[in-house]
């Protein structure tokens, strides 16, 4: 290692501290790689491979990129999964003396990145961590381009990690910090850390506790968390917020944060993972885009930060009546006033990412592109506040600071097509600052100023032929031709003899050289100051300017709810204390955009009379679309959202689970059947009597007596034990009869009319039960071969004209027949009677025993079970 360059030992240096990182480290105008991870970049971003000292023994591999292009470069290997240790110079290279100052001034992550060619402007970039305590697994998580932090916990006591999971799903971090004695759990290996690796998400072990003497940490929790989130000092849940601070200071990341929510799972109505799948809520189940989503067909927002809310309002509907109430009010002043509606989005449509705009100058990687897009952004406030004040929608701005100052003082201050780079000059307007402006008049006015000096020297002197030049060794001076020198003035100081010529300088040219050739820099400096200066009344406003980001985003949201319950005819839900759910020609939000003649159902649901709707059709006639719509109007009602019915009256529902569709998981050795009844198992452990379920098909993918008898087994575990409102598709015609043995469950049909060999398929749910699958119709239009479609009518016609029946039903003993046995239905089974010997124990009092009093005890209980067993 002595041999080493001191470039290299430098390297070598800052490599060891962040050996988990690729280092970038700043050379002149690029960012140089050593070592592997030169080759690594190399590989991964297609750039090519030299090295340094190439005719040594030993040539080091090397690769670069230019530092003006850093970002994209950097985008591609975060979205990879890949650390990047920025390592800057931190002394000017003109002035340095030997090898150039450096530090690694920042650490990016996947979780910290604040780059936008890695940020999806509709999605929020989450740094996660989990902390284990003695009573809770706290989780908590941070979007550090926004500064929007929320903290939930899980009780520990349980083995059952489901619900953790559940919500590390939905919030779907890019990076996770695991605190190190819950990374020892075995149960927590088992059951998160083998979905962080499906997942690809980056994790690491932590144990590292912030410095008690560094101030990022604790003057947030001093002025942000006691006062808005009710924690205490001793709360378990800063300890996971504590984790969050630590790796963002270790990282050098800053974040204001901007909001604090603290929240139970419990709060929101909750959606399992298989239920946001099922419904395509984010993600298209065919095309894994957003496209036929519906988040898709809700998003009529305007900026990135109200795309991003929507997403959290559709994975977290509301609970609170008052909350939901809140939200319909404002929509519906949306929609009865659709001037101000239009007037609002175009004003919010000038609004950039103010969240992610903020944290970049919190970061010092703003520019003056930056702080014009937040001035424009705070511009559209007055309209904004008179638009709500005519929608008697004040109170929502009230005590907010109106920002006019700032917004003017960045008018004054920045040039309104300001560059990137804010080290080059180009940035401030004239007037701001006096010194500036006279830099500039110096610079603009620089060859008036040199001929008014020549002039003033002819004035004074008898020297008229005398001219100012300037060359690049001598830079100004005066020159005259060699037959005047003996008439120089006593100033003028000699700098050069030629052939025909004198050439002199004066101290007032000296003086005017000095400060044109040092303009520039004098310009490029001062500005660079005067934005910095900038940039911190700036962020003295932060809270404020978050304040109205929050805002532009909620109003964005509704506003968009609004738009689309316009154009799609939606209605205000009625949210009642009443057990019931009615829709009135209801429909499916996807769909109905993607078609012509979408066909509406009503819905009525009174947990008082009817808890089951058993329906039966053919396939292609309408089931799941009823069912996948029904689920989403209730989950837009609780969203806040008017929705696609014209009358919708319900109750608030706790959960929405659904068993729709079916998949297998040849990853986890699960078929399609074990994925379906894992799915069923899950719902029926966590279903409660406020819950909504929806049913697709339960047991199709097993033998018929098998698929029948778990069906019929679910209805009756549904209305027995859980008692809530269920929707239950399903092809097994026999089901329908348990409707005659409980009056909760009620039949339902997709209606079809029949001519002859051709069916048409109508697409409305009606009362009673369907008696055919007409699944032979069905493959005939798909296209099967005419000749198979002759053979299985016959065999049809031979399977019903045998009039066998699989299953019957004895309605006055109540039991279900098959092939002659009666089994009973509705009835829990009857406890069985302990055994004597059981009870024996049960009243003997152990601890008032001696040892060998025990042994002849158990010597007695022997020769019981020994006599009990010869009696029988």
């Amino acid at each position: 290692m002595s041999s080493e360059t001191p470039l290299m030992k430098q390297f070598h240096e800052f490599k060891a501290q962040h050996s988990d990182a690729i280092l970038f480290m700043r050379c002149g105008d690029f960012y140089e790689m050593f070592h592997e991870d030169a080759k690594t970049v190399s590989r991964e971003l297609q750039i090519v491979l030299t090295s340094r000292n190439k005719n040594s023994p030993n040539p080091i591999p090397m690769a670069g990129i230019p530092h003006h292009a850093y970002e994209d470069y950097a985008a591609k290997l975060i979205s990879k999964g890949y650390k990047i240790a920025m390592c800057e110079q931190v002394e000017d290279p003109k002035l340095a003396k030997g090898l150039v100052k450096r530090a690694v001034t920042q650490v990016i992550t996947p979780g910290t990145v604040t780059l936008s060619g890695v940020l999806n402007p509709s999605s929020h970039n989450y740094l996660c961590s989990l902390y284990l305590s003695k009573e809770n697994i706290v989780l908590s998580y941070i979007d550090v381009s926004t500064g929007q932090a929320k903290v939930t916990r899980f009780c520990n006591q349980s083995n059952d990690l489901t619900s953790l999971k559940e919500e590390i799903l939905r919030v779907a971090p890019s990076e996770i910090l695991i605190h190190k004695k819950l990374m020892d759990h075995a149960i927590f290996q088992e059951e998160i850390l083998k979905y962080l690796m499906e997942k690809s998400i980056a994790f690491q072990k932590w144990e590292h506790r912030i410095s008690k003497t560094t101030p990022l940490f604790f003057e947030w929790i001093s002025k942000a968390v006691f006062n808005s989130s009710g924690l205490n000092k001793n709360d378990d849940s800063l300890m996971a917020l504590e984790i969050l601070f630590s790796y963002m200071e270790k990282c050098n990341i800053q974040s204001e944060v901007v909001s604090l929510t603290h929240y139970q799972t419990e709060q929101k109505l909750l959606l399992d993972p298989n239920t946001i799948r099922n419904l395509e809520l984010l993600q298209s189940l065919y095309s894994q885009s957003k496209d036929g989503t519906l988040f898709s067909t809700l998003d009529k927002t305007v900026t990135a930060a109200g795309a991003r809310l929507l997403k959290d309002y559709i994975l977290n509907p509301l609970i609170d009546k008052d909350e939901i109430e809140t939200r319909y009010s404002i929509v519906d002043a949306f929609v009865e006033n659709f001037t101000q509606l239009h007037a609002m989005r175009d004003e919010l449509s000038n609004c950039y990412d103010l969240f992610r705009l903020l944290n970049r100058l919190l970061n010092q990687n703003a520019n003056g592109k930056d702080l014009i897009a937040i001035k424009r952004s705070l511009h559209i406030i007055p309209v904004v506040k008179s638009i709500l004040s005519e929608l008697n929608l004040d109170h929502l701005v009230q005590n907010f600071d109106s920002l006019e100052e700032l917004v003017s003082l960045i008018q004054s201050a920045l040039i309104e097509d300001a560059p990137q780079k804010i080290t080059d000059g180009g940035l401030i307007l004239g007037g701001y600052d006096q010194e500036l402006d006279r830099l500039h008049r110096l610079l603009n006015d620089q060859d008036q100023l040199l001929a008014d000096l020549e002039q003033r020297e002819k004035d004074s002197s008898t020297l008229k032929t005398l001219r100012i030049k300037y060359n690049r060794v001598f830079g100004y001076y005066l020159e005259i031709p060699k037959s005047q020198a003996a008439e120089v003035p006593d100033h003028f100081v000699r700098r050069q003899t030629l052939t025909n010529v004198e050439r002199y300088t004066t101290p007032e040219l000296k003086l005017l050289e000095t400060e044109l050739l040092s303009a520039k820099d004098k310009v490029c400096s001062l500005e660079y100051k005067l934005f910095q200066d900038l940039r911190d009344q700036v962020l003295q406003k932060i809270s404020s300017i978050k304040q109205w980001a929050q805002l532009f985003s909620y109003l964005d949201v509704l506003g968009s709810f609004a738009t689309k319950a316009i154009h799609g005819q939606y209605c205000r839900p009625q949210i009642v204390n009443d057990d019931v759910l009615v829709i009135e020609n209801g429909r499916h939000p996807v769909v109905e955009d993607t078609t012509d003649s979408f066909i509406a159902n009503d819905h009525y649901f009174n947990a008082g009379s009817e808890l089951v709707h058993i329906i039966t059709g053919p396939n292609m006639g309408g089931k799941s679309t009823y069912l996948r719509q029904t689920a989403m109007i209730v989950l837009m009602a609780q969203m806040g959202s008017f929705v696609p019915a014209d009358l919708c009256k319900m109750k608030v529902f706790d959960r929405i689970f659904t068993r729709v569709g079916a998949s297998d998981d040849l990853g986890a050795g699960k078929s399609t059947f074990m994925v379906e009844m894992s799915e069923t198992a899950y719902l029926l452990k966590h279903a409660t009597n406020q819950s909504l379920i929806l049913l697709d098909e339960i047991g199709r993918g097993t033998a018929t007596f098998d698929g029948l008898s778990l069906a019929w087994s679910v209805i009756e575990y549904i209305i027995v034990e859980l008692q809530c409102m269920t929707l239950f598709a399903t092809h097994y015609h026999e089901l329908t009869q348990i409707s005659q043995l409980n009056n909760k469950i009620k039949n339902y049909s997709v209606s079809v009319l029949e001519s002859k060999r051709e069916i048409l398929f109508q697409h409305k749910i009606v009362r009673g039960s369907a008696n055919r699958s007409y699944g032979i119709h069905v493959a005939r239009l798909a296209g099967m071969p005419d000749s198979l479609l002759e053979r299985a009518d016959s065999i049809l016609s031979d399977l019903e004209s045998s009039k066998q029946t699989v299953i019957g039903l004895d309605t006055k003993s109540k039991r279900l027949c098959i092939h002659g046995i009666q089994t009973p239905l509705f009835e829990k089974p009857s406890p069985k009677a302990k055994h004597p010997i059981l009870e024996k124990i049960d009243q003997t009092d152990f601890n008032s025993m001696t040892p060998i009093e025990a042994l002849h005890y158990l010597y007695d209980l022997k020769e019981e079970i020994r006599q009990d067993k010869k009696g029988k």
